[in-house]
């Protein structure tokens, strides 16, 4: 009860401090906070405390261990004895690939067929009309639960020259906040729970627009904002379910070998880092220093007011550390690490 009642503080905590960096404290935006965190409660209550919403989440944990398993398939073929056998530890560049490939070319296909525009458009649909924001931030904050910050704004590709302060903000806030699907089915093959993925995912969306609106709160609402929700159209240019598999597969190696190219260049670069940290800690004393330790003692007063015990504090302070300053991958991967332990 007592680290519950912490992290409810904590909330609040939180949006003080995002109230504290406000461009503009006195215009507060009260009805989009009070329906964000109502959002967030509901569908927290929905997907962990009823039937149906369990379901669904149990559901979309097997559909993602199906996709992780079904990666391996093209990866046997196409790697060979470089594929590690099942329970084996992953070989984290094949499953990269593999994975993001795989989930990218299911997702053209669905988007070719309208599916996830359709998802898209629903789940836009409840937030606008019960935060208040407009249709375009609505749109691309729904879109981003499933797809990446790069991909998100075609939905509103249109209106991209024309978006005030604070919707740019808002289109910022809600990327970074949730993850693509190719990414999350990568961290489900690390081992980590694709329902707590989701749930947090979908969670996101109403949160990033609450902290968004309230370090930049809009001006005004122009009429093209405030009108109906526009059914988002994202054009693929796909003649078929084949050529939207094909590109589907070319984005998805594009992204994935940017995802490996980014993990080289920043795990080299923290190794190299920490041999300075390690230097400097041995000359004041202080041994096996790293940024990884720094990282932790410096983020572990944000996890404890999350409501994270104190035993576990640290550990998770570094992780948090690690999202901000490093990449979410590398947050990830060591969660999985320490998960395994």
């Amino acid at each position: 009860m007592a680290l519950r009642l912490v992290s409810f503080l904590g909330l609040f905590s939180f949006l003080f401090i995002a109230w504290l960096a406000s461009e503009r404290r006195r215009a507060f935006p009260l009805r989009t906070v009070v329906t964000g965190l109502g959002l967030q409660f509901l569908f927290a209550l929905i997907v962990l405390r009823t039937g149906p919403g369990r379901q669904v989440i149990e559901a979309v944990r097997r559909g993602f261990i199906a996709i992780v398993d079904s990666s391996r398939a093209g990866g046997e073929f196409v790697f060979g004895a470089l594929m590690p056998a099942i329970g084996a530890p992953p070989v984290l560049g094949i499953t990269i690939i593999c994975t993001i490939i795989l989930v990218s070319s299911l997702m053209a296909v669905l988007y070719h067929w309208g599916v996830m525009q359709r998802v898209v458009y629903a789940m836009a649909w409840v937030m606008r009309r019960v935060m208040r924001v407009s249709g375009r931030e609505s749109l691309v904050a729904a879109a981003n639960v499933f797809l990446g910050m790069t991909e998100a704004p075609l939905f509103i590709r249109p209106y991209l020259n024309s978006l005030s302060r604070s919707e740019m903000l808002a289109l910022m806030v809600t990327g970074l906040a949730t993850m693509a699907g190719g990414v999350m089915a990568v961290y489900v093959g690390w081992g980590v729970n694709a329902g707590h993925l989701l749930t947090a995912s979908v969670m996101s969306a109403p949160a990033a627009l609450t902290i968004a609106k309230i370090m930049c709160p809009p001006d005004a609402q122009p009429d093209e904002t405030r009108g109906a929700l526009s059914k988002p159209e994202l054009h693929t240019h796909a003649a078929n379910v084949f050529e939207a598999v094909t590109r589907g597969a070319r984005d998805g190696l594009h992204l994935s070998l940017n995802v490996l190219a980014m993990l080289v260049a920043i795990i080299s670069l923290l190794s190299l880092l920490n041999l300075g940290i390690g230097w400097l800690g041995g000359l004041c004393g202080i041994e096996g220093l790293s940024l990884q330790q720094m990282l932790g003692w410096i983020c572990q007063p944000l996890a404890r007011i999350m409501g994270v015990p104190a035993a576990d504090s640290r550990i998770v302070g570094e992780l948090l550390g690690k999202q901000i300053f490093l990449t979410e991958f590398v947050a990830y991967r060591s969660l999985a690490e320490s998960a395994a332990q």
